[in-house]
């Protein structure tokens, strides 16, 4: 049996698209070890607890390798009733999780400690990027709708995020490339598409992209520490054709 850490206390949120079915991560903010810094807290469903290793279901899902996600229908990897229900983050139900904790200097936006743990956590509240997007944008119709804590949480969580931002812009000079996505709206029995949606990227995507790259970092930094095997992505020096067309295409906007 795996040690967990009690984690149901805290005020964990997700933030999914409006018609997401499954819930695979969840975020929190604490007070940190001292003042000035809060305990930013990445939460992932601990799928591995419920998949051993070897097992029928770890074959078939080695054989579909990820879930498809259609206009209208989602083929998951993992049988429905881990992949939507036990292994999802619903808001009310006890769920075990794989946790990242960050110390991060409200100030600064410094992460200056990290942690990860097996963890027992309880949603708070689910969330869509529309709602998060309202809360941050001040928007009393959207504001509104969760309690008032909620608010309050999503409002401090953004905070941070648009700080750790900041110092993360400083360090790499990073590119602001948004990309819009077209979200295929079906509907009926069976599912026919009966409008293409345009979104845009905004302020609650950043959100959970900050929280999502500093996690996948302290889990990198780990594994580089203990010199454990792990997945990580390389992209390649880019092509001397690629940097001229986008330099054509910078001097054109």
């Amino acid at each position: 049996t795996v040690a967990r850490e009690d984690a149901t206390a805290l005020a964990v949120v997700t933030i999914d698209p409006v018609d997401a079915k499954d819930f695979d991560d969840g975020v929190s903010i604490a007070p940190g070890p001292r003042p000035g810094v809060v305990s930013i807290g990445v939460h992932i469903a601990d799928v591995a607890a419920f998949v051993p290793v070897g097992s029928a279901v770890d074959q078939g899902a080695r054989q579909r390798a990820f879930t498809s996600y259609l206009p209208g229908r989602t083929l998951p990897m993992l049988p429905r009733a881990l992949s939507s229900w036990q292994c999802s983050l619903i808001a009310g139900e006890e769920r075990l999780a794989h946790s990242v904790f960050l110390d991060v200097e409200e100030a600064s936006g410094e992460v200056i400690g990290q942690r990860r743990v097996r963890t027992r956590i309880r949603v708070r509240h689910r969330l869509t990027f529309e709602e998060v997007g309202g809360i941050l944008a001040d928007e009393p119709s959207v504001a509104g709708r969760p309690a008032g804590d909620v608010v309050r949480t999503v409002r401090r969580l953004g905070e941070v995020a648009t700080r750790m931002r900041s110092a993360r812009a400083a360090r790499e000079a990073f590119l602001e490339v948004a990309v819009p996505e077209i979200r295929v709206l079906c509907g009926g029995t069976p599912p026919r598409i009966h409008a293409l949606q345009r979104l845009e990227a905004g302020p609650a995507h950043q959100l959970v992209e900050e929280f999502m790259l500093a996690a996948n970092t302290a889990v990198a930094e780990e594994l580089l520490t203990l010199h454990l095997p792990g997945l990580f992505r390389n992209h390649d020096e880019p092509k001397p054709s690629d940097l001229a067309a986008f330099a054509d295409w910078v001097r054109q906007t």
